[in-house]
């Protein structure tokens, strides 16, 4: 493995297994060691190389001489469910032939302290380095490491180690960052991998019941920059090969050059000069109040606002946004509502008498209706109104109600004068 690669799995607590020991190393008490094994982000740089600070043991045996030394049991604490990476090294010096079975060494993972239930094993039976990939759960798990020497025929040195390391479940193994290249109207997607040895990016492509199909990617170039640049919408495949040759897929889609959805305009309150709402972020809304258009941009959020003339109950207002691509979106129409007033209080319809009377909310405008004329009147400062009239007989329905300056208007008062 080289210095400073980020590994697939890049967090790493190196374990060291360390025994030096006679043929009879066989009688040595076995011990328990506890690893408390870091997410990768926890770690400084210097430990994301597995062979990072690796202490390698050793054993001897000789020549002649059968021997099974027991090696250390080891607890492993993974405080998360992972992806857990063990890297099994084995190296033997002082016979040129390693001759099969009747020399190697066994590492055992077991999900127990008794060491009954068995996770995972691996024999080397040769000078080798191997990698073991599995998906445990949070717990604690427990390594045996069993060096077997049988009758060699010279003197060995062996020497072995062990690494461990993780990550959690949630670490994205390809990263995505979406930017804008608003001149050129495409969207750049900056692409890193985990310790990616070959990055490559096609259109279209899926993964099917969870395998990618290689022979899509035939002749497709790497991604050598880590951008790239899109100009239309679509499913973008994107794979990484690691420096194990696994093989990690992500799709990522772009919705960026369609048309926008229409803006949302929220607030318009009568006797108000502002007309705000939500839009895309970072678009163009063009408002249409009544005659008068306005253009405002919207912020990252998404929130727009713009000032206007005094908004009047009736007046109809549009919005559209158009996107960095210049993508239009639907007309959106809202029409100023009323905001209800008071009702006026009727005090003065005596027959024969020329006066309505009575009160409402200052400096508006009271409407009286007799038959089919209507009459009018300001309210005072003291919220006190009289308004003209013709002479009222007895038996004649009056309906009063009040307008402020923004034509919102209260409900209606109805009386009927008597005989």
């Amino acid at each position: 493995m080289k210095k400073n690669k980020l590994t697939l799995l890049a967090a790493t607590v190196c374990l060291s297994i360390a025994m030096c020991m006679g043929v009879s190393a066989s009688e040595s008490d076995k011990t328990t060691t506890a690893i408390k094994l870091t997410k990768y982000s926890d770690l400084d740089t210097k430990s994301q190389d597995f062979d990072s600070g690796t202490i390698y043991g050793s054993f001897q045996a000789d020549a002649g001489q059968a021997s099974t030394v027991k090696g250390e049991t080891y607890k492993i604490i993974c405080p998360a469910d992972g992806k857990f990476r063990i890297n099994y090294s084995l190296n033997s010096k002082g016979e040129e032939d390693w001759k099969g079975d009747n020399r190697h060494a066994r590492y055992i993972l077991y999900s127990n302290p008794a060491c009954t239930k068995v996770v995972a094993e691996k024999i080397l039976d040769e000078t080798a380095t191997e990698d073991l990939f599995m998906n445990l759960t949070k717990g604690t798990y427990y390594m045996t490491v069993e060096p077997v020497i049988e009758k060699p025929e010279m003197d060995l040195d062996v020497t072995y180690s062990v690494s461990f390391g993780y990550l959690p479940f949630n670490v994205e193994f390809i990263k995505v960052v979406k930017t804008y290249d608003y001149i050129n109207k495409t969207v750049i997607l900056n692409i890193t991998g985990l310790d990616s040895k070959s990055l490559k990016i096609k259109e279209g492509v899926h993964l099917e019941s969870g395998k990618l199909h290689r022979v899509l990617w035939e002749d497709y170039p790497d991604i050598t920059t880590g951008k790239v640049a899109v100009k239309n919408n679509g499913s973008y495949t994107i794979r990484m090969v690691d420096s194990y040759d696994h093989i990690v897929a992500r799709t990522v889609t772009i919705n960026d050059f369609a048309v926008p959805n229409a803006p949302y305009v929220r607030s318009y309150k009568s006797g108000t000069k502002v007309v705000s709402g939500v839009a895309i972020p970072n678009s163009t809304v063009k408002v249409t109040v009544g005659k008068k258009a306005y253009t405002v941009k919207s912020n990252r959020n998404g929130l727009w606002s713009v000032k206007t003339g005094t908004l009047k109950v009736g007046t109809k207002i549009s919005a559209t946004v158009t996107n960095s691509f210049d993508k239009v979106s639907a007309r959106t129409y809202v029409t100023v509502k009323n905001q209800k007033i008071a009702k006026p209080k009727v005090k003065t319809y005596k027959k024969k008498t020329k006066y309505v009377k009575g009160t409402a909310k200052k400096n508006t405008t009271v409407y009286v209706k007799i038959g089919k004329k209507t009459y009018k009147a300001k309210v005072n400062k003291k919220g006190k109104f009289s308004v003209k009239v013709p002479k009222l007989k007895a038996g004649t329905k009056i309906t009063v109600t009040v307008k402020d300056a923004y034509n919102n208007s209260s409900s209606s008062v109805r009386v009927k004068v008597k005989k």
